[in-house]
């Protein structure tokens, strides 16, 4: 799900549990951000689904958060 600064959601999908298909997706958001926006990706552990988002985000250079 893609949030705004306010935590208003702008846009949300469904993937399958694949690297590229979340690499896919993730292109899809950067891509829908407005000029001068970042995208922060937050997860809530990086076990699972978590990790291959963890994985898929540092390597596209993208700020990751952690949280319980």
């Amino acid at each position: 799900m893609l949030v705004d600064e306010r935590g208003e959601r702008v846009r949300s999908g469904w993937v399958a549990n694949r690297v590229d298909k979340i690499e896919e997706a993730m292109a899809g958001l950067v891509l829908a951000l407005p000029a001068g926006a970042r995208l922060r990706v937050v997860t809530e552990a990086t076990r699972s689904l978590g990790g291959v988002l963890a994985q898929v985000a540092t390597s596209l250079g993208l700020e990751l958060w952690q949280v319980h």
